[in-house]
């Protein structure tokens, strides 16, 4: 939650200080929290370094695609996109064989001191080798950040409250507020151009297009990454070694092709490409979702594949066109979007698969993948707006 609400501030304190700065500062409290969190003595300790490890991560969420940006040349930041998205994908992969490694020989302290000696080789390559970038914002809208904070973890918090059947009131007070602050937070943020919620770049009928694309693909995603585990646990006896090398199906496939697709990014329009990666991951959800019951490794692991092929054709000029329709300077609050429509896009995802397992029952997965590949269907319409869009 803590990495949600303050993906924008983040975003516009970049702007204000400059991208590298926040950045670094970000990965300095990443690895300094992962520190933190393996040395916990207690549940309060751990939550303590947790928050702290969000902040951590929203610092260098928010400015990474920015950073990229600036430091590429036009012609070839979509091949950047491409290098970027492979590298995200190939962690995705490793990391439930690196997690199940590291439990089945120490540990649970070893999952958080893992980050501290690959976080600290980033922060010292880093430190040498990105530029400075000077600040484009005279100021911060710290009114603006307290408002966003509240009105995004509000909202996370009602929403996950609604998704695990809890307290009514509870949800309702949290919405009340989401919406109150939300409300107040969008009309002060109309026509600044320091805002911590960019209202103006949504009049860049590209930027909206393709944030509203990439919200859509990320609540899609949530639900694939939450339901499937449940649906191939429960339905499909998969035991937890056989779930971890299934679902690395889809960030395996994410890897291979997202260099292809970053490369044609800097050439064909994102609205062709980001249709033809759509539709490839919703005949991949919905083959998941029709899985007969006795379905092999090799047929799950080739819809999952279809499935990553499709998100990684996708996502790279997705990105590009949504970075590429503002202008440079507002790049960073371009880029806080981004991260929030996949971060907020991920977790309402996940929520929507708790509120589905509990209508749904046994049927539950299914119709969460279902749900996925309307979510899916949807974005394909709204990228097929762009097919006109010259990028």
């Amino acid at each position: 939650m803590a990495l949600v609400a303050t993906l924008l501030p983040f975003a516009a304190l970049g702007a204000y200080v400059g991208l590298t700065r926040v950045f670094l500062g970000g990965l300095t409290l990443f690895v300094a929290s992962s520190l933190f969190c393996s040395l916990s003595l207690s549940l309060p300790m751990l939550i303590a370094a947790r928050l702290l490890q969000g902040l951590g991560a929203a610092g260098v969420m928010s400015v990474s695609v920015a950073l990229m940006k600036a430091i590429s040349p036009p012609d070839r930041f979509g091949r950047a996109l491409g290098l970027s998205t492979f590298v995200v994908g190939g962690a995705f992969m490793l990391g439930p064989l690196v997690a199940w490694l590291i439990l089945s020989f120490s540990g649970w302290p070893w999952l958080f001191a893992v980050n501290v000696p690959f976080g600290g080789l980033t922060l010292f390559v880093a430190l040498r080798v990105l530029p400075a970038l000077a600040p484009v914002a005279h100021s911060v809208d710290w009114s603006g950040a307290v408002l966003n904070v509240l009105a995004f973890g509000a909202m996370l918090l009602g929403v996950g409250e609604i998704a695990h059947d809890g307290s009514a009131y509870f949800a309702a007070g949290s919405m009340l507020l989401a919406s109150l602050c939300g409300g107040v937070l969008v009309r002060r943020s109309m026509g600044q151009q320091a805002a911590i919620l960019p209202v103006d770049l949504f009049a860049h009928r590209l930027f909206a297009l393709s944030a509203i694309t990439a919200f859509l693909s990320f609540i899609a995603q949530g639900l694939a990454f939450v339901s499937l585990p449940f649906l191939l646990g429960t339905k499909f006896g998969r035991g937890q070694f056989e779930l971890g090398l299934l679902m690395s199906s889809w960030p395996a496939a994410v890897a291979v092709v997202s260099p292809i697709s970053g490369r044609l990014a800097d050439r064909r329009n994102a609205g062709l490409l980001g249709c033809a990666g759509l539709a490839a991951l919703f005949a991949g959800l919905i083959s998941l979702a029709m899985l007969p019951p006795n379905a092999g490794d090799l047929s799950i692991g080739m819809r999952l594949s279809i499935c990553g092929m499709g998100f990684g054709i996708f996502l790279p000029p997705n990105l590009k066109a949504l970075m590429d329709s503002v202008p440079r300077e507002r790049s960073g609050s371009a880029n806080g979007v981004t991260a929030l429509a996949r971060l907020f896009g991920q977790a309402i995802g996940a929520a929507l698969v708790a509120l589905s397992l509990r209508v749904g029952g046994a049927q539950g997965g299914v119709l969460a993948l279902l749900m996925g590949a309307a979510a899916v269907g949807a974005a394909c319409g709204v990228s097929a707006l762009r097919l006109a869009e010259r990028n």
